[in-house]
């Protein structure tokens, strides 16, 4: 179940490897009270790093954690872990630091304070406020870079776009 004494179990088990990951999403935004307190679906991470070759090389010897394959982009990874999926960003170690979605169809600079601000009474580090609002602001756009990227990979079979899959419900 996916719970806040997992989340730092997590990201403390990461981190004790040598990870430098972040909580980010919908966790974050509870932490950082922009949202309500409320159920979790999965966590969400960014991982800082030059690339995912150290985190890659952790998950193989992790028997125990099973890889989403479908997820393993450039710019992701995912396992689920113990039950709750586990999503993580790679956040590269540029300045300004950067994500490069969906192979570049769209690439996110990371605000200055991302990583700096320390948040009182939370045992793992949170991603800034404003980091949070900065992705909020641009998801449309991450999620049309899914759809760009998608429909390339399956160019006779055409994809719905989530504005269509919104009209659905």
């Amino acid at each position: 179940m996916n719970s806040l004494s997992l989340l730092v179990s997590v990201v403390t088990t990461l981190r004790r490897a040598g990870l430098d990951t972040w909580v980010c999403g919908g966790w974050a935004e509870e932490l950082r009270h922009k949202r309500k307190p409320g159920s979790h679906k999965d966590i969400d991470l960014v991982l800082r790093a030059p690339s995912f070759g150290e985190l890659d090389d952790y998950l193989r010897e992790r028997m125990d954690l099973a890889p989403v394959d479908a997820k393993k982009l450039p710019h992701k990874r995912a396992v689920v872990w113990e039950g709750v999926l586990v999503e993580l960003v790679h956040v590269d170690l540029s300045t300004p630091s950067r994500t490069s979605f969906f192979d570049g169809r769209f690439v996110l600079e990371w605000p200055e304070d991302t990583f700096t601000e320390e948040l009182a009474g939370c045992p793992v580090p949170v991603v800034s406020s404003l980091a949070l609002d900065v992705y909020r602001k641009h998801h449309a756009l991450i999620v049309n870079a899914r759809d760009t990227h998608l429909a390339a990979l399956s160019p006779s079979k055409p994809h719905r776009t989530q504005h269509e899959r919104d009209g659905e419900r």
